[in-house]
């Protein structure tokens, strides 16, 4: 990914603006975050769901819409996800699928772009393919990290909506994917300050809410072409390296071109399924943004 930042952008008041612009998309759910808090708890121990954890996510699932998203997410991976899933499953099933459910309600109630909500919801299902396929990638960021900052734009347009329609000009003109410094100074934040503000109230936790937030300051705001500068480190690397194996993916149905390490590469087969998976999904709509469809107004009672 190209980007248009030289560095030296950001102001110290933007992640204040940034979390004005993510209270557009609303809090999370008092049921929802009782369900995100048990997982993450289980997802740190050993990825296996406890018992209390099961019967928190069968009431919610029960009870709610978003037993779709695993249904529709279990059929494209053959297994019964509802019955049998671990926690980096329920975690990004849950958090992702809410996440696209209230930016699909706001779609219908304002003037949103809707291909950035599909694109997004088209990366987001590669990304939770991948995670599938490279376990080592962090579990809780990798589908935060190729969704939400593209999402957080639909809330830039709800308060501009003619200078989005010009920044994505200038995107195009410019050729450039992203351009923080031209977001600071439109919109007094960038893309990544908000997408930081909304998953911190998703339970992952302050060490890996600053994670996020340090592998798109300024310092590694380039993206994938100066990977090799984050490649020292340990914690902004798989962050970054997802979103190139996202972006290779689509684009090519192939793995990145570069020196891998062994961890993050996935084994011959699930490299195959990964391919398969994600051709697949070229011909289809994303299981996110069809369960969103179906979601009701239910899941936002607290």
């Amino acid at each position: 990914m190209h980007n248009g930042d030289e560095g030296g952008c950001l102001e110290d008041n933007s992640m204040h603006v940034a979390s004005a612009y993510a209270s557009l998309l609303g809090g999370v759910p008092s049921n929802i975050g009782e369900v995100l808090r048990a997982i993450i708890v289980d997802l740190n121990r050993d990825d296996q769901l406890s018992d209390t954890t099961k019967f928190l996510l069968k009431r919610l699932t029960k009870s709610q819409k978003i037993a779709e998203l695993y249904r529709l997410a279990g059929e494209r991976v053959d297994v019964s996800l509802l019955a049998n899933t671990t926690a980096t499953i329920a975690y990004n099933l849950t958090s992702v699928g809410y996440i696209f459910f209230r930016f699909n309600q706001l779609l219908l109630k304002n003037s949103f772009d809707s291909k950035i909500l599909l694109d997004s919801a088209l990366k987001a299902e590669v990304a939770f393919y991948l995670i599938l396929a490279i376990p080592k990638l962090s579990p809780t960021l990798t589908l935060f990290t190729n969704c939400v900052p593209d999402l957080t734009l639909n809330l830039l347009r709800i308060h501009d909506q003619k200078s989005l329609k010009e920044y994505i000009r200038h995107l195009k003109t410019t050729r450039v994917e992203v351009d923080t410094c031209y977001e600071n100074a439109t919109w007094g934040c960038t893309r990544y300050e908000i997408a930081t503000a909304i998953i911190r109230h998703f339970g992952v936790g302050a060490n890996l809410v600053n994670r996020f937030y340090q592998a798109f300051s300024s310092k590694y705001s380039d993206g994938e072409l100066n990977l090799g500068e984050v490649e020292s480190n340990s914690e902004i690397y798989p962050i970054k390296l997802s979103q190139l194996w996202v972006k290779q993916l689509l684009e090519n149905l192939a793995p990145p071109n570069i020196t891998h390490k062994g961890s993050f590469y996935p084994e011959r087969g699930d490299l195959e399924l990964l391919i398969k998976r994600v051709e697949s999904l070229k011909n289809s709509n994303s299981i996110f943004t069809l369960a969103a469809n179906t979601m009701t107004s239910e899941l936002t009672e607290s």
